[in-house]
């Protein structure tokens, strides 16, 4: 599956995006009660993340996001999770949305993959 870089200003302005959306495969670890589970990132943009991940969360749950490669951690709330069941295989996705204004444990990988994608041209 592949996604572009969605671009931020034309459009319906109810649907416009505050960032870019791109495709990142990113090794990120999901803290829940303290408990790391691992988690590999699908869409990013500068607010938010999608994931794959090994634990289910209820959308309103607060979790902490962390990347092992810098060691950087984001608390955001799970904005909306389901699960996708073909066959024997369950995957689970979360969307989730950063709140703090500071550095996410996603920026870096998140603009170096932003500057190799060309956003769409509306």
């Amino acid at each position: 599956m592949s996604f572009s870089a969605m671009p931020t200003s034309h459009g319906d302005p109810s649907e416009r995006r505050r960032s870019a959306r791109v495709s990142l495969e990113l090794a990120l670890q999901i803290l829940i009660q303290g408990e790391a589970h691992p988690a590999r990132t699908v869409l990013a943009n500068r607010q938010g993340l999608v994931v794959y991940s090994l634990k289910l969360c209820a959308p309103g749950s607060i979790v902490d996001v962390r990347n092992p490669a810098n060691g950087r951690t984001t608390r955001v709330p799970v904005v909306w999770s389901w699960v996708e069941q073909a066959s024997e295989v369950k995957t689970i996705r979360l969307a989730l949305e950063k709140v703090d204004p500071g550095p996410s444990a996603w920026e870096q990988a998140y603009e170096e993959r932003l500057r190799e994608e060309e956003p769409l041209k509306g």
